[in-house]
C-alpha cells in the first residue's frame, strides 16, 4: 500500500496476523508500530508520521531480514529489543529523533546496510558492528557520534560506503582502512579529526577524489569520491585540501541512480512473456520508462542501482479456493538480474508450457529468498535449488499442478547451508526416505513445514541432531503410523511451535517433551512446557488418561484442543486453574466422571467449550453457583447436566452457540432463558424432557438453527417463525 496517502495508525494486534512482507512507505501512518506479525521478514514504513516503537522481543517477529523505518518522527532511545533480530540485513532509521547510544549487541552479525544518519544519537561507533563482516553500507554522518574511530572500522573486506561526516569523531585516522579494498565512498568531513592527510589515502583502489559536477555521472555507474576535505575544525591544516562533497541522502524514498540497462531489459523481456495481468502487477512497466527501480514490484540498491528484489505475488480469491494474478511463464531473461536477491512470484499461473520449475532458477546465485508457492507446478523439484548457497528462505508450497509435485531426492536441499525457512507442503515426499537426514544437514534452519507430504513416517535414527535452531516445526496431514516416542524431532529443546496433528500416531505420549521448554504452540501433544500457550492434540489415536497435574505447569495455556481421540478416565481439577484458557475441546473422547466448580474455578478467560460425546461427562454443580466465565459458544451434547436447567448458564449473555441434547433435563425453561439468550443463532435443546412454552417475541432473537424435538413443549406459535424471523435456517 506504499505511495499514497493513508492515514491512521498500525492495528495493535498485528502479531495475530500471517503476514510475511508488508509495504507502507510514504503515506501519513502515525502513532505507533506494535508488536509486528511473526512470520514478518520485509518492513518498510518509511516517509511517515510514526512516533515510536513498542519495545517487544525481537518486535515480534524474529526472522525480519529488512526494517525500513526512515523518515518518520520516532523520538527517544533506539530501544534494545533491536539486538534480538538476528537475522536483520538492512536496517535503516535515517531521518528520525533517536537520541542515545546505539544498544550494546551481540549476536547480530548479519547487518549489510546500516543507515541511522540525521539523527540525535551519541556515544561512540556501534560496537556491534566488529561481527558484522559482510557489511557493505555504513551511514552515521549528521549525528553526535564521538571518539575515536575504532581499528577495526578496516575490518569489513565487503564495504563500499563509509559515511560518517558530520560527528564528533577524533584522533588519527586508523591506518587499516586501506584493508577496505572494495571501498568507493567515505567521506569523513566536519569531525574532529587532527594530523596530516595520511599518505597511504593513494593505497585505496576504488575510492577517487572528484569535483562536485562530476556526481551527475550520465553512464548510471557507482561514483567513487572521496570526502574528507573538511576533516579540522580547529588546530592542524591538512597539507592537501580535497573537495568535500554533499553524499546524496538514503532513506527518503528515491534512489540516487536509475536501474542498470541490461537489467531492465530483462525485465521487459519477463513481461512479454506474461499474456494476462488482471490484477495490473505489470501497469508500470513501460518501454518509455528508462529507470526499472519506479516500477511496481522492483527494489534496487540505491548506490548501484542493481536490482535487488522481485515482488510479483497474485492473490487468493474465494478463501483460497481459487486465485488472480500473472499468466504465462517465467523468463530465463531473468538470469541477467545478477545481484537479485529477493524472488517472490508466488499465486500466479506462471507455469508455462512445461508445467514445471525452470532449472534455470538454481544458477540465479545471489537468492536469498525463493517463493514460488501457489503456482500450478506439476513434475519434480529441480535439484538444480540446491546451488543457491546463499538461499535463507525457501516455499514451494501448495504446487498442485495438474500432475502434482513430487521429489524422491531431498539430498540437495542439505547443500543449502544458509537456509532458514523451508517449505514444501503439498509436495509429495512419499519416495523420500532421506528427508529428516537431509534436512538434519541444516543446521541453520529455524523453520520447516512439510504439511500434506504424504510422508511415511518420522521415526528415524539421527546419529547426531544437529538442528539446534529449530523454532516451528510443521508434519501435520501425514500418514506417521508409528508410536508418538520414535519421532526424530524429541531431542529438540528449543522448538516452539510443533504440528504433528491429523496423523496415525498412537500410543502414549514420551516423556521427553518435558525437555522442550521452549515450546509455546503445539499441535498434536504435549506434556510440560511452562510457556505452551496452545495445545491441540486433535484428530489421533492418543489413548490413556490426562495424568494428574498435567495442567500445573500450564499457566500461559490460551488454547486446548484434544478432540477426536481416545482419551479414557477423569478431567484432572487442575484444569481448573487455567486463567487465561479461552478454548477448551475435550470432544469425541471416551473422558468419564464428574466435572464440579472446582474444575471451572478459575477459567474467568473461557469463551469456548466442547465437551459433546464422551462416556459420559457429568456436570455437577450447585444451582446457586456463578460461573466466572462468560460463553460465547457452549457445546454439551451426552454431557449430564439434569435434571434441572442448568442456571449456571445465563451469566453468559453473549452466547450465540448453545448445545445442550440429551442431556439428563427434565426441567421447565426457565423464565430468563430468551431474554438472557437473545443473541443465540444457533440452539440444540433436543432430546430431554424440558416443559413449558415458547414465547411470543422470538422474533427479537438472531436464531437461524433451532432444534427442539423430543421434547415436552406444550404451546408455541408458528407465527413466531413464518412471518416474523425469516432468518431461521433450519427449524425442528
Amino acid at each position: 500500500m506504499s505511495s499514497n496517502k493513508i492515514i491512521g495508525s498500525l492495528p495493535t494486534n498485528m502479531e495475530t496476523m500471517s503476514l510475511e512482507s508488508l509495504y507502507l512507505g510514504s503515506n501519513q501512518i502515525t502513532g505507533v508500530i506494535p508488536t509486528l506479525p511473526p512470520n514478518l521478514t520485509w518492513l518498510e514504513i518509511q516517509n511517515n508520521m510514526v512516533s515510536r516503537i513498542v519495545a517487544s522481543k525481537t518486535f515480534g517477529a524474529p526472522n525480519l531480514g529488512y526494517m525500513d523505518l526512515s523518515s518518520n518522527n520516532i523520538k527517544g532511545p533506539i530501544p534494545g529489543s533491536i539486538c534480538e533480530l538476528q537475522y536483520l540485513r538492512f536496517l535503516n532509521l535515517a531521518n528520525n529523533y533517536l537520541v542515545g547510544e546505539f544498544p550494546h549487541c551481540i549476536g547480530m552479525t548479519e547487518v549489510n546496510y546500516l543507515f541511522l544518519n540525521n539523527n540525535s544519537l551519541s556515544g561512540r561507533v556501534p560496537s556491534f558492528l566488529k561481527g558484522c563482516k559482510q557489511l557493505m553500507h555504513l551511514d552515521l554522518s549528521q549525528s553526535k557520534f564521538h571518539g575515536r574511530l575504532p581499528s577495526w572500522i578496516g575490518d569489513f573486506p565487503a564495504v563500499r560506503s563509509l559515511i560518517l561526516n558530520n560527528n564528533v569523531l577524533s584522533g588519527h585516522i586508523p591506518i587499516n582502512i586501506t584493508n577496505l579494498t572494495n571501498l568507493q565512498d567515505l567521506d569523513l568531513s566536519q569531525n574532529k579529526f587532527h594530523g596530516r592527510l595520511p599518505n597511504w589515502i593513494g593505497d585505496l583502489p576504488k575510492v577517487q577524489p572528484c569535483a562536485p559536477h562530476e556526481i551527475m555521472n550520465p553512464t548510471g555507474k557507482p561514483l567513487l569520491l572521496l570526502l574528507l576535505g573538511l576533516l579540522l575544525l580547529a588546530t592542524t591544516t591538512l597539507s592537501r585540501a580535497i573537495h568535500a562533497i554533499p553524499v546524496p541522502k538514503l532513506g527518503s524514498g528515491a534512489t540516487t541512480v536509475a536501474c542498470v540497462p541490461r537489467e531492465r531489459d530483462a525485465l521487459l523481456a519477463f513481461k512479454r512473456d506474461i499474456t494476462s495481468d488482471h490484477l495490473g502487477l505489470l501497469t508500470s512497466w513501460r518501454q518509455d520508462d528508462h529507470d526499472c527501480c519506479r516500477w511496481r514490484g522492483i527494489t534496487c540498491s540505491n548506490l548501484t542501482g542493481h536490482v535487488l528484489k522481485l515482488h510479483l505475488s497474485g492473490i487468493y480469491t474465494n478463501e483460497h479456493t481459487g486465485m488472480e494474478g500473472l499468466v504465462g511463464q517465467i523468463s530465463p531473461q531473468l538470469l541477467y538480474l545478477d545481484h537479485l536477491e529477493h524472488l517472490d512470484l508466488s499465486i500466479n499461473y506462471l507455469e508455462g508450457p512445461s508445467g514445471q520449475i525452470p532449472e534455470f532458477i538454481g544458477s540465479m546465485k545471489s537468492l536469498r529468498y525463493l517463493k514460488l508457492s501457489g503456482i500450478p507446478f506439476s513434475g519434480t523439484v529441480p535439484s538444480q535449488l540446491g546451488n543457491l548457497s546463499k538461499l535463507q528462505h525457501l516455499d514451494l508450497s501448495d504446487l498442485e499442478g495438474k500432475e502434482g509435485m513430487h521429489l524422491a531426492d531431498m539430498s540437495w536441499v542439505s547443500r543449502l547451508g544458509s537456509l532458514r525457512y523451508l517449505d514444501l507442503s503439498f509436495i509429495n515426499l512419499s519416495a523420500a526416505s532421506d528427508w529428516a537426514h537431509a534436512v538434519n544437514m541444516i543446521p541453520s534452519i529455524r523453520v520447516l513445514r512439510l504439511s500434506l507430504c504424504q510422508l511415511q513416517g518420522a521415526n528415524h535414527s539421527l546419529a547426531h541432531y544437529n538442528l539446534t535452531k529449530l523454532e516451528k516445526l510443521d508434519l501435520s496431514s501425514n500418514y506417521f503410523d508409528h508410536p508418538y516416542a520414535s519421532c526424530w524431532f524429541w531431542n529438540s529443546t528449543i522448538l516452539k511451535y510443533l504440528d504433528i496433528s491429523s496423523n496415525n500416531l498412537y500410543d502414549q505420549l514420551p516423556n521427553a517433551i518435558g525437555h522442550m521448554a521452549s515450546l509455546r504452540l503445539l499441535d498434536s501433544l504435549s506434556n510440560c512446557s511452562n510457556k505452551l500457550s496452545e495445545l491441540n492434540l486433535a484428530d489421533n489415536n492418543i489413548s490413556g488418561t490426562l495424568p494428574p497435574g498435567i495442567f500445573q505447569q500450564f499457566a500461559d495455556l490460551v488454547t486446548l484442543d484434544a478432540s477426536n481421540n481416545q482419551l479414557a478416565g477423569p478431567l484432572p481439577v487442575e484444569i481448573g486453574m487455567l486463567t487465561g484458557l479461552n478454548h477448551l475441546d475435550l470432544s469425541y473422547n471416551n473422558l468419564a466422571g464428574d466435572i464440579t466448580e472446582e474444575h471451572f474455578a478459575n477459567l474467568r478467560s473461557l469463551k469456548y467449550i466442547d465437551l459433546s460425546s464422551n462416556d459420559p461427562l457429568n456436570i455437577v454443580v450447585d444451582p446457586t453457583w456463578i460461573a466466572p466465565f462468560r460463553l460465547e459458544r457452549a457445546s454439551f451434547p451426552a454431557c449430564m447436566m439434569g435434571p434441572q436447567f442448568p442456571t449456571w448458564l445465563q451469566w453468559s449473555v453473549d452466547i450465540w452457540l448453545l448445545e445442550i441434547s440429551n442431556t439428563g433435563i427434565k426441567d421447565k425453561l426457565p423464565d430468563w432463558f430468551w431474554t438472557t439468550f437473545s443473541k443465540l443463532e444457533e440452539l440444540d435443546m433436543s432430546n430431554n424432557q424440558i416443559s413449558g412454552v415458547l414465547p411470543t417475541n422470538m422474533e427479537t432473537m438472531a436464531l437461524s438453527y433451532l432444534y427442539l424435538g423430543s421434547n415436552q413443549i406444550s404451546e408455541w406459535s408458528i407465527t413466531s417463525f413464518t412471518e416474523k424471523n425469516c432468518k431461521i435456517g433450519r427449524l425442528q
